[in-house]
């Protein structure tokens, strides 16, 4: 039996009743979210046995924005072309009408707090946050998508076209720039997926700014796949949302993750060699994306099951 029929006839069955698991899990807890909105923003982190608060004046707009891509994706709310999530069918929740007035709440609060700081940063940057910096990957797509599945009221046509322009320059920048940076990335990559500092800004903005928004010493992005992966489904998110947008090539992008990919498998097979699964995953992800008809049969019968 070739290994790709052992898993069909065996494993297929466990990870089907793990996913039927894990779907009844989170529609069990789904609910929960609603409860721990508190001056209409979600708490950084729950504490057993503590009472919830939030840490500040204004929401954490990674956090609110990736709970409130979660609750969409598991209400089964986004956009059927959205590049975050994978393309099947499962049985969704169904929040009722007051869980989602709640829910709507947050949404227009981080609203109200990106449109501050796009003023306050004088439209150099859409979006800030304390763990990735500047206009991030992770922020801008989960931004994109929550306004693409209309899920939610529509943010201005001002904020809309802020978060919008700074997903396309940063998600193109990086995909044209992966071409000048050497298979062992340091400091460039650093420069150049994630960064803390801003850019642009006049001297009164800059001085403006508390101390921890003008430059977050000590922190440094992995040297890793998952970043450029998300900068690939940013740019294709923005591009659906706006089709007019122009392309950019996927060769650079491609070669990269070829690269992080062979790396991984060949690490798969040397003993404490430093093997990633999850770059491989993610790496192989990004090769489906850019082109899956260069994924082989037997790549992934051979090495990925």
């Amino acid at each position: 039996m070739s290994i790709d029929q052992n898993y069909l006839s065996f494993d297929f069955a466990e990870d089907q009743r793990e996913l039927a698991r894990t779907n009844e899990l989170v529609k069990s807890v789904g609910a929960m979210f609603s409860r721990f909105v508190i001056a209409d923003q979600w708490p950084y982190e729950l504490n057993d046995k503590a009472d919830a608060k939030v840490g500040g004046s204004e929401p954490s707009q990674s956090t609110n924005a990736m709970i409130l891509f979660a609750l969409c994706a598991a209400a089964g709310k986004l956009d059927a072309t959205c590049p975050l999530v994978p393309a099947i069918s499962h049985t969704y929740t169904n929040p009722s009408d007051e869980i989602w007035k709640a829910y709507e709440r947050v949404w227009k609060e981080l609203l109200k707090t990106i449109e501050a700081h796009v003023t306050k940063l004088e439209n150099k940057h859409a979006t800030w946050s304390a763990s990735f910096g500047y206009d991030d990957p992770f922020t801008l797509a989960w931004l994109v998508e929550l306004d693409r599945s209309r899920a939610f009221s529509k943010p201005s046509s001002a904020l809309q076209k802020s978060i919008h322009t700074q997903s396309y320059n940063r998600s193109k920048k990086v995909l044209e720039e992966l071409k000048s940076l050497p298979v062992d990335i340091h400091g460039a990559q650093r420069d150049l997926l994630l960064r803390w500092a801003p850019s642009g800004l006049s001297l009164e903005a800059m001085t403006a700014l508390p101390e921890k928004m003008q430059e977050r010493k000590g922190y440094t992005p992995l040297d890793h796949a998952f970043p450029v992966l998300r900068y690939i489904h940013l740019f294709r998110a923005v591009r659906s949302a706006e089709p007019e947008l122009s392309d950019v090539s996927s060769a650079d992008a491609l070669s990269y993750m070829e690269r992080r990919l062979h790396g991984e498998l060949s690490k798969s097979q040397i003993q404490d060699s430093g093997f990633d699964a999850s770059e491989l995953v993610f790496a192989f992800e990004g090769r489906l994306f850019l082109d899956a008809k260069s994924v082989s049969r037997s790549l992934v019968t051979g090495y990925l099951l």
